[in-house]
């Protein structure tokens, strides 16, 4: 089995031509766009029309093209060439590592788990993620089938029977996750810990607009972008913003929503906003500044009549093994000391963890 992965061009969240780089490349080698063109496999007047639009969107000439002189590269297409090489020398062991990996998984495991997939609903959290990567490579492997949405949904889920696991988090104080309370039942579920998290402002690197509270967001210029309504993480700041006597009206960018840490984190790096509500872990993703403001617990939760299941048992198993707690605790922000740890409802309503 060969795999393979490569890399893209995106400019302003549209995708380009794979065709663009190898095109300018053989221009720049081939001094003819008629050349370029046979060289890459396209006709002389696909290539005129890629290199047009791509000038296009870029707002500037690509290359130079001379009538009995030929074709050279302007300064932008060198520059965009040697992107485009640099990109590929950058990515390419870490993509061929990864295709090696994938393809070992696809040789090797079993073509079926050993048992039924477990169905889990859960807010987003990138330690789960790891632990669905963990269990796939596992032989006998133990999927998960994992969908993300608002914490509120996920343990609507667990109630309808929607799913067998229901991913939360809350900091322990029962006005902060008032409206999760009702859908857990001390007498009919139980709490399986899966880690401790922070969470907080997330900033562009050196923190340009100097954002250092939750006050700071309704100043003027500060623009926000926020989690889904339903989210723990959206409750979260609700309650922020009532502690701090800041209305959501003066927050610039309230009604902006993104649905997981990673697209709030991916908004801030793209400029689009300058602060948001989220993990440690998404921040430093994306080189992001990091200003904590509350720390919590991500549980799963589960019927009392389900723990014992096989599957269930299992993933137990890997949550307490060390090669689990290792990877996780490679996340910053995250603390595993109680990761695979089974506890009552009440224990997440218990006490507030939230500084201040």
């Amino acid at each position: 089995m060969r795999l393979a992965f490569g890399i893209r061009i995106e400019l302003n969240g549209r995708v380009l031509s794979d065709q663009l780089c190898a095109l300018l490349e053989a221009l720049a080698r081939d001094g003819s766009l008629a050349a370029a063109a046979r060289t890459v496999g396209c006709s002389y007047r696909h290539g005129w029309d890629l290199l047009r639009s791509a000038e296009s969107d870029f707002g500037r000439p690509l290359a130079l093209l001379e009538r009995g002189r030929g074709a050279r590269l302007s300064l932008a297409g060198e520059k965009l060439v040697a992107a485009c090489a640099r990109a590929r020398e950058d990515t390419a062991a870490p993509l061929a590592r990864i295709a090696a990996e994938a393809v070992t998984v696809f040789t090797t495991a079993p073509k079926k788990a050993s048992a039924r997939p477990l169905r889990v609903s859960a807010s987003h959290d990138l330690a789960l993620i790891e632990v669905k990567r963990i269990c796939a490579r596992l032989v006998p492997p133990l999927a998960l089938e994992l969908a993300f949405k608002g914490s509120f949904q996920a343990l609507d889920d667990l109630a309808r029977g929607r799913c067998e696991l229901a991913g939360f988090h809350t900091t322990g104080r029962a006005g902060d996750n008032a409206p999760l309370r009702p859908l857990l039942s001390p007498r009919h579920h139980r709490l399986i810990v899966l880690a401790g998290r922070r969470q907080g402002l997330m900033v562009a690197p050196a923190n340009p607009k100097a954002v250092h509270s939750i006050a700071d967001l309704g100043r003027r210029g500060v623009r926000y972008v926020n989690r889904q309504a339903g989210s723990a993480t959206r409750m979260l700041f609700d309650r922020l913003l009532a502690a701090s006597r800041l209305d959501p009206s003066a927050i610039a960018g309230y009604g902006n929503e993104e649905f997981t840490h990673v697209a709030v984190a991916a908004t801030i790096a793209s400029g689009h906003a300058d602060a948001g509500l989220g993990i440690e872990a998404a921040a430093a993703d994306f080189g992001l500044d990091f200003i904590p403001v509350a720390t919590e617990t991500y549980y799963l939760a589960v019927r009392r009549a389900r723990l014992e299941r096989q599957g269930v048992q299992f993933l137990l198993r890997q949550l307490t093994s060390r090669a689990v707690r290792r990877r996780i605790a490679r996340l910053p922000g995250y603390d595993v000391r109680r990761c695979g740890e089974v506890c009552d409802v009440a224990e997440a309503f218990a006490a507030s963890q939230v500084p201040g």
